[in-house]
């Protein structure tokens, strides 16, 4: 919307819900981060996702800090914890 910030979308997880949910945020115009353990996970993202996207390494810490300051935090959970972000 005209004159309005962009929101700041969080996605936790770069699998196929976290991957369809930032890309709806970013053709809405959201400042989107995706967070993810994989390392060829996260540069296939940088290849594929558009510029206002940005994946970056999971951590607690990081996920800590950034859901503080996002508008909407999206997390899609794999069927077991072990191999959650």
């Amino acid at each position: 919307m005209t004159g309005t910030p962009s929101a700041d979308v969080l996605v936790i997880g770069g699998g196929v819900v976290g991957v369809h949910a930032a890309q709806v945020a970013c053709g809405m115009g959201a400042d989107v981060t995706i967070l993810d353990m994989n390392i060829d996970r996260l540069r296939y993202l940088s290849e594929i996702m558009p510029a206002n996207c940005r994946p970056l390494m999971s951590s607690p810490a990081l996920i800590r800090d950034l859901a503080k300051t996002s508008d909407l935090v999206v997390g899609g959970r794999p069927g077991g914890w072990s191999q959650s972000p």
